[in-house]
């Protein structure tokens, strides 16, 4: 309780271990994944001179900071993005200090699926002990309990990744079941992403699982630590090089507009926004195109996205279905400059080519008036040819 308080003073979040002390060192590495690229040279992320300024303003609260050698997570703001003294790139907070990644085994083991769902900043919201008891309700499994799986962004984010890079392991182990958190209601596409990637396994939904004992318990084990929303950069390329259309022939020639209707982060000067945009294309023999995201059925919204040559949204979860977007496309977001969020780490690490413009919102207002001249000023450093 007093290492506790005294954390929470100095505004550090705590890292709680998913494992067991006692248990750490019987755990087997099955496949190792170095994460060579440390200081990661981020070549598809486009940042316009004349929008410097306004990203030097992008804040938000809480991220990754390195104390007396550890990187731990601070409750306080930071500047969203920047270079830390190590030179590894640190956007939204989160650097890229992953050094090793390893499918381990666990066996005889114990997991409580819904341990830490208040996350202590850790990847997984399970905790893995020993099964002393002899008996077991499973003979394998393969764990994919992370933070925020259950949520659309989340599971795009931070755990789709994970599978894809397990994707080999599960082919050659196709009877193996995979634990989930159950999709929330408005999570409705998760398997059809699981298809997307191959992904044929059965599922075991563990939300009211209090606890499993399996002989062989398989998960990613990330060094030095199972770090919340941190991913060595190998994962998102691997998504990409599996979920991406590398072999349609298609001109990409359409301009995308993702439109939302949520609670936050919708147009106010929608028409205006659509009168340019529309005008832009004819003036560039381009078709032109608007998603509602809130209510596009996916099969539909991937056939769309295979098309753009331009995407254009304001930040929010249904960026991240850019994935299924062509080589050429560029994802122009309008990002906030106040509790900034953005989708560079997954646009970056994966290949694709993203331009963030830095507007004067903040990530909680409902409505959004987008800067039209900012806009023109992204396309026209495009290349449309």
């Amino acid at each position: 309780m007093i290492i506790r308080a005294l954390f929470s003073k100095i505004r550090i979040g705590m890292y709680r271990s998913s494992i067991a002390r006692n248990y750490r060192s019987q755990l087997r590495k099955i496949e190792i994944v170095k994460n060579y690229v440390q200081n990661l040279d981020i070549g598809s992320a486009i940042f316009l001179d004349e929008f410097n300024q306004k990203l030097s303003k992008c804040s938000k609260s809480g991220g990754y900071k390195k104390y007396f050698g550890h990187w731990v997570w601070v409750n306080k703001r930071i500047i969203y993005f920047s270079n830390n003294q190590d030179k590894i790139l640190n956007y939204g907070g989160v650097p890229n200090f992953i050094s090793e990644a390893a499918l381990v085994c666990a066996k005889n083991a114990e997991i409580f699926p819904n341990k830490f769902i208040d996350n202590y900043r850790q990847k997984y919201t399970f905790f893995i002990t020993q099964n002393k008891s002899g008996v077991n309700d499973l003979d394998q499994a393969i764990s994919f309990n992370i933070g925020g799986a259950n949520s659309f962004q989340h599971f795009l984010q931070d755990c789709l990744p994970v599978i894809a890079m397990s994707k080999k392991f599960l082919d050659r182990n196709p009877k193996i079941p995979i634990l989930l958190p159950q999709p929330n209601s408005s999570f409705k596409n998760r398997d059809y992403f699981l298809k997307k990637i191959g992904i044929t396994n059965k599922i075991i939904e563990s939300n009211k699982i209090k606890s499993l004992r399996v002989r062989e318990l398989y998960f990613w084990n990330f060094y030095p630590f199972n770090a919340q929303y941190s991913l060595p950069p190998i994962f998102y390329k691997e998504l990409r090089s599996i979920i991406s259309d590398q072999n349609s022939n298609c001109r990409k020639r359409t301009v995308i507009l993702f439109i939302r209707t949520e609670k936050t982060r919708n147009y106010r000067n929608l028409e205006e926004l659509k009168k340019f945009l529309q005008n832009f294309a004819n003036l560039n023999n381009l078709d032109f195109e608007i998603i509602n995201t809130s209510t596009e059925e996916i099969a539909s919204l991937e056939q769309k996205i295979k098309m753009a040559l331009i995407l254009i949204a304001i930040h929010g979860g249904s960026t991240f279905n850019a994935i299924f977007c062509p080589d050429a496309c560029t994802t122009i977001e309008f990002i906030p400059i106040r509790n900034t969020n953005s989708n560079v780490n997954f646009f970056s690490y994966s290949g694709l080519k993203y331009l963030p413009i830095p507007s004067d919102f903040d990530f909680y207002d409902e409505f959004v008036d987008v800067s039209i001249p900012d806009l023109e000023l992204a396309l026209s450093k495009l290349k449309l040819n």
